[in-house]
């Protein structure tokens, strides 16, 4: 297919649908090597400016992957996540045939910050455990995980003990002895920092997601304050709407 040189849409913008169109259609598969630059150029008859705008699009969707001095690799489809779902991430991977890991980070006694104590309702210098834990699918971190709990609730909580729980939920029931009633979920965008970019292995200042969720006791107290700082190249999340 050749790109339309009369058209009013940019050549790159051409260039780019269409090599998206070839790894949707399964030309490119996940892992292999684009041709080099040149190639491209001589293929499509375009300055390489015009060529390295497109993968430059595509590799901010996700789509592609560069690695230093081997080339332009197609990546592997984006792990998708049901926003609707309660807790249990790991179980949702599984369901879709990934392997999903946890590496726990630190476990800390903190005082609260001021908008979570807000949020809290704490009086000042109350306290809370500060959890970090790295989430990966099939070796690869996908997000980093803060959580945080009342220290009135879980006090003495230790690192090897989160270790051994990896599902979030279980620390507030079985530990914390909590009833939870529900949740209250948010979404932006964000750019990673340095802290978070070590983590994921992406560059500082790369797209991504902060989610939080803020949850409740039956009581109606909060009970857990979660964020997460997710991927944008590697994930994607949805929402199913049924019309009744």
């Amino acid at each position: 297919m050749s790109l339309d040189k009369q058209s009013v849409i940019p050549l790159y913008y051409q260039l780019k649908e269409l090599i998206r169109q070839e790894i949707e259609g399964g030309v490119w598969q996940a892992g292999d090597c684009l041709p080099p630059e040149r190639e491209l150029c001589e293929k499509y008859e375009v300055s390489r400016a015009t060529v390295r705008q497109a993968l430059a699009d595509l590799e901010r969707e996700g789509l592609l992957e560069r690695k230093q001095g081997k080339g332009t690799f197609v990546s592997s489809p984006k792990v998708e996540e049901d926003l609707l779902g309660f807790y249990n991430f790991s179980e949702q991977m599984r369901v879709k045939g990934y392997v999903p890991s946890v590496k726990t980070i630190s476990v800390e006694r903190i005082t609260a910050p001021r908008r979570l104590a807000k949020l809290f309702a704490f009086a000042d210098g109350e306290e809370v455990m500060r959890i970090i834990r790295l989430r990966l699918v099939n070796e690869e971190p996908l997000f980093v995980e803060k959580t945080y709990l009342p220290y009135s609730i879980c006090h003495n909580l230790t690192l090897e003990e989160v270790s051994r729980t990896p599902v979030f939920y279980d620390i507030l029931t079985s530990r914390c002895q909590i009833k939870v009633k529900g949740a209250k979920k948010y979404i932006e965008p964000t750019l990673v920092d340095e802290f978070e970019s070590s983590l994921l292995g992406v560059k500082k200042g790369a797209p991504a997601l902060l989610m939080e969720r803020i949850t409740y006791a039956e009581t109606g107290e909060v009970v857990a304050i979660c964020t997460w700082i997710v991927r944008g190249d590697r994930c994607r999340h949805y929402v199913d709407i049924v019309n009744n």
